[in-house]
């Protein structure tokens, strides 16, 4: 492959010069919220507790350095022309003072958030602190929101008993509580590598070495291809032994799993003297270890204050993992926890998972999807770099797909926050063969030609069990590459006959499912929502999303261009799934499986060479110097004189929109006047300064990536805290696989479904008990789902817990328990303390277990 030229230090250089410089410069602390006590039933008065509040509190981080309360105005018009003045100060367990603050209000409104700000306290984990404010002017009408129950047993308004302020405490990730975190976690993360390297990079190899071109891929390549193909063969492997009726357990997981391995290394044995013998130490090869350990830190640094994975879509794939793992292959049904609901979502992620789970049985099913979600996103950049590095044979340009898709891109990065783990299971394979399909070398050999078959039928027909959705966009994209490639259509042919046989068992289950039984269930699903169908023209228009989509159009541009064979075939990839996904355009009738939205979410995976391409080549040559001197100065014009309107100057699009047009009109005049006078232009001294050029992006653009991924996790997206994980162990201890609770829930999808709330919704996949909002799969099963949707409303419009309807309705469900969590805002514990139906057995203050007598 092509590296950078004699002098490649020059782009070491200006990395690290321009990514100490960000972070001297330009780093942005990191905060996260530490504890929240969200009740409110009554308020506290200033006036009535000699003009001061305080409450107690227990610190569960380091670095504690902010704290939230809710202002109650009973009289706001006694306070229009006021100026509210709040002195809050912070103590320690014994009173004394460690810091003080002030904030002003005018004409303080009601339901106000206040935010008070503190040095960080770097030590601060499991330490009691007092929380102190007081209001001047208030004129007896301002109070703080808070509960007249003691709802957070760590700590309690002092000035009442019982009872609790309503706070919320944010803490600043220090680097004590960075390393503290990451020391935590790094055995778990280490197990799982090796567990994943073993039971899927591994076996993933033994396939792909029969590729013609496997000994020319650089290690990292071999690394990333490898995941992406393990994800199919581990996918077949379940699919395999279902149909030979055999049992997944963990012994004979480990049996498997390192015959496979074994068989490889073996094979591979003289290759591997050689890697351990020489180890490559030039730029490029650096640069990649630099980044992958910075995406390694990066992703455990995003997770390590979650002891459950966010949001609500984690908990559906948990607990068909552990139905999975429970049945010892793919079960035709979801058992008895959901009525015998048809099993036919893809199931590849929940086979890899399992197979995790049953290599590593002392870890935490949790735990593992949690590290294992995060290895995924690591992944899909490292195969992003991998099909560039190997399509544009320039490792250089395969680092800057790395870097866009592992820091910048929204995606994969939002999945950790959203729950598209399947979907991005199978886009890491879809890179696989795509390398596969642009790639695919002309040979006269009969036995190499089936090899190539073997290879993509086999990795198709996983992918196809892994997710249904992007098997369908390689199937577009395998008619992209035939329409450049006829010769090979005899291939692609035999190919997919591989896939069909291979893949049929589970496809018949999915047709003869979703088609016959599911179908118009979930169109109505799909509809109910325009997010799910429609383009999503939200994501075009935030964050960097504006800066590299038209970069990418760049890149595809110069590659056709340049007649380079994977711009032609990329183009008309993107244009026949665009046409297909929007034939409701022309009259025809679409469909719900593949969507606009889901198209979207996907188009990292062809954008990560067109960025690299266009990047590079605006970088590394004198046309695209000039230019982007030309841009930046054009655009530092416009925004210095005003001479734009609001909306224009405020989008992030004026950059690359300026430097897309720039391109086009003038790529041929500045070229010929470039050309005509290149004896003055000093070649050295710009080819050494594209290096350093190429090495200042990579260390700026690599930084502000890194600081915006630790926070991709929204507060709202985390449904359980350590607080929920004891009660969790306690339900696991006190109740029986019969027990069936009542949760928080929220309107899903525009209304069309309930999901849970909080961690009430993890109960089914962490305990085995069952729920009134059970996990989405509900959804395949009609009646059922009718069933589910009826108690939802009811619970949703209750507001007495008491009433015999609600009590009646709770009877013909059969409720045996409540459970509240620290999120859930619907159902309260103050709605069911003191009452006569319901008897409190489980409380830390944060999550709450009532029985229902």
């Amino acid at each position: 492959m092509k590296q950078l030229g004699k002098a490649p230090t020059w782009v070491l250089v200006g990395t690290g010069l321009a990514a100490l410089l960000m972070l001297l410069l330009w780093w942005q602390p990191i905060e996260r919220i530490d504890t929240v006590q969200r009740r409110n039933t009554t308020v506290f008065h200033f006036k009535d507790n000699d003009n001061q509040l305080r409450q107690s509190f227990t610190a569960t981080h380091h670095g504690f350095s902010k704290i939230k309360v809710w202002i109650a105005v009973f009289e706001p018009d006694k306070l229009t022309n006021t100026t509210t003045v709040f002195n809050a100060s912070l103590l320690d367990q014994n009173g004394a003072v460690l810091a003080t603050t002030q904030q002003a209000v005018t004409a303080l409104a009601h339901n106000t958030i206040l935010e008070f700000g503190f040095p960080a306290q770097h030590f601060s984990k499991d330490k009691s602190y007092q929380f102190a404010i007081t209001a001047s002017n208030t004129a007896d009408v301002v109070a703080l929101w808070g509960s007249d129950y003691d709802s957070y047993h760590a700590g309690t308004a002092i000035a009442a008993n019982p009872g609790d302020i309503r706070f919320e405490t944010r803490y600043r990730l220090t680097a004590t509580e960075a390393v503290s975190g990451v020391f935590q976690w790094l055995p778990r993360w280490l197990q799982v590598s090796a567990a994943t390297l073993i039971g899927l990079i591994l076996p993933g190899l033994l396939v792909l070495q029969l590729h013609p071109q496997y000994a020319s891929l650089d290690r990292i390549s071999k690394l990333a291809f490898g995941f992406g193909s393990g994800i199919s063969v581990t996918a077949l492997l379940w699919l395999g032994m279902t149909q030979l009726n055999l049992r997944w357990t963990s012994l004979n997981t480990w049996l498997l799993m390192l015959t496979l391995s074994g068989i490889f290394l073996w094979q591979r044995r003289q290759s591997l003297k050689r890697v351990f013998a020489r180890p490559a130490s030039d730029s490029a090869t650096i640069t990649l270890l630099v980044l992958t350990g910075l995406l390694f830190l990066t992703r455990i640094l995003n997770v390590q204050h979650l002891v459950l994975p966010a949001l609500v879509d984690v908990p559906n794939h948990a607990l068909l993992t552990r139905i999975l793992l429970e049945a010892g292959n793919i079960a035709p049904t979801l058992g008895p926890q959901l009525f015998e609901t048809p099993l036919y979502y893809h199931i590849g992620l929940h086979a890899i998972v399992g197979t995790l789970q049953l290599m590593l049985p002392h870890l935490a099913l949790t735990d593992i999807f949690l590290v294992f979600t995060q290895l995924l996103v690591i992944g899909a950049a490292l195969a992003a770099y991998a099909f560039t590095a190997n399509i544009t044979k320039t490792r250089w340009i395969g680092i800057i797909a790395l870097i866009f898709v592992g820091f910048i891109s929204r995606f994969p990065n939002q999945f950790t926050d959203w729950g598209r783990i399947t979907q991005l299971a199978g886009q890491i394979t879809l890179l696989v063969l795509m390398w596969i399909g642009i790639a695919l070398p002309q040979t006269k050999s009969i036995e190499k030609r089936w090899q190539l078959a073997l290879i993509i039928g086999c990795l198709a027909a996983g992918l196809s069990i892994v997710h249904i959705r992007v098997i369908a966009f390689f199937i577009v994209f395998a008619v992209a590459c035939a329409l450049f490639n006829w010769r090979r259509l005899p291939l692609w042919t035999i190919a997919g006959a591989i896939t069909l046989g291979l893949s049929s068992p589970w496809m018949w289950r999915v047709y003869s499912n979703v088609v016959r039984q599911a179908e118009s269930a979930q169109k109505a699903l799909s509809s109910g929502t325009t997010s799910y169908t429609k383009f999503p023209v939200d994501y075009v228009t935030s964050f960097v999303e504006p800066y590299w989509l038209p970069l990418a159009i760049l890149g595809l541009i110069l590659a056709i261009w340049h007649r380079q064979r994977w711009g032609f075939v990329i183009t008309a990839w993107l244009v026949l799934q665009f046409v297909i996904l929007n034939l409701d355009q022309f009259g025809l009738r679409t469909t719900w499986v593949i969507t606009n939205h889901t198209f979207y979410i996907t188009l990292f995976v062809p954008a990560c060479i067109a960025v690299g391409y266009a990047v590079w080549h605006l970088i590394n040559t004198k046309l695209g110097l000039i230019l982007w001197m030309l841009v930046e100065i054009i655009w530092a014009g416009i925004t210095w004189l005003a001479l734009a309107p609001d909306w224009l100057i405020d989008s992030q699009i004026v950059f690359v929109r300026f430097a897309f047009l720039l391109y086009i009109a003038f790529a041929q005049p500045l070229y010929t006047a470039l050309t005509k006078r290149e004896a003055t232009l000093f070649p050295a001294l710009q080819h050494t300064f594209a290096r350093l050029a190429l090495g200042i992006l990579i260390g700026t653009v690599t930084i502000f990536g890194l600081r915006h991924s630790l926070d991709v996790i929204e507060p709202g997206a985390v449904l359980g805290t350590e607080a929920d994980m004891a009660a969790l162990d306690w339900i696991n201890a006190n109740t029986t696989l019969d027990d069936h609770f009542l949760i928080n829930l929220w309107p899903w999808y525009d209304g069309t479904v309930w999901a849970g709330a909080d961690a009430g919704y993890w109960i089914p996949a962490v305990t085995g008990r069952t729920t009134t909002t059970p996990t989405f799969w509900y959804t395949y099963n009609k009646p059922y789902a009718q069933r589910v949707f009826d108690f939802g409303t009811i619970a949703w419009e209750t507001t007495d817990v008491n009433t015999p309807e609600f009590l009646s309705a709770l009877a013909t469900e059969g409720v045996t328990h409540v459970y509240i969590g620290p999120q859930g805002q619907h159902f309260t514990p103050d709605k069911f303390l003191n009452s006569a139906h319901y008897s409190l057995v489980f409380s830390n203050g944060l999550a709450w277990v009532f029985a229902v007598n």
